[in-house]
């Protein structure tokens, strides 16, 4: 599997958002400066509601915005098996006996079905990021998931 489809493919996704994301935005802009929202009394408050809802939703327009430029001007760097684990990687770790593959990218997060294969798209913020970063293969960590400490090994880096 090449890095190149799934960072593509996590893009893709992004602009998706983005774009539904925007018609939301608008909608909420709109709604906010119409008619029907314009106060009617001193405890009406639709308005107000109206703006806050269209500022986080333009707060997150623009995270989308963020996150799609930081994923685009990612460079991918080819790892071998005696390379320590950096951005951009793809590696696969082992939890008792179930090998999984991540991804590890700057921003976003998900589960994403690639060519049949599922990849776990992390960032190196996350908790499994923060501990895989300079592992080498062989090497094991321990991270605290959902109140449970789990063990990863790294069996493979690409």
């Amino acid at each position: 599997m090449k890095k190149k489809e799934i960072l593509d493919f996590i893009i893709k996704n992004l602009k998706e958002d983005f774009e539904k994301q925007l018609t939301v935005t608008q909608a909420s802009h709109e709604g906010a400066i119409s008619e029907e929202a314009k106060q009617e009394g001193k405890y009406d408050t639709r308005a107000i509601e109206a703006s806050y809802l269209a500022g986080a939703q333009a707060k997150r327009l623009n995270e989308l915005k963020q996150n799609i430029f930081l994923l685009e001007s990612m460079p991918l760097r080819a790892f071998c098996s005696k390379d320590s684990v950096e951005l951009s990687a793809l590696v696969e770790l082992d939890l008792e006996g179930n090998r999984e593959k991540y991804f590890l990218a700057p921003v976003s997060g998900g589960i994403f079905q690639i060519q049949g294969t599922e990849i776990k798209v992390i960032s190196m913020d996350s908790p499994i990021g923060k501990e895989i970063r300079g592992l080498t293969v062989g090497e094991s960590i321990e991270v605290l998931l959902q109140g449970a400490l789990k063990e990863y090994t790294l069996t493979g880096i690409e």
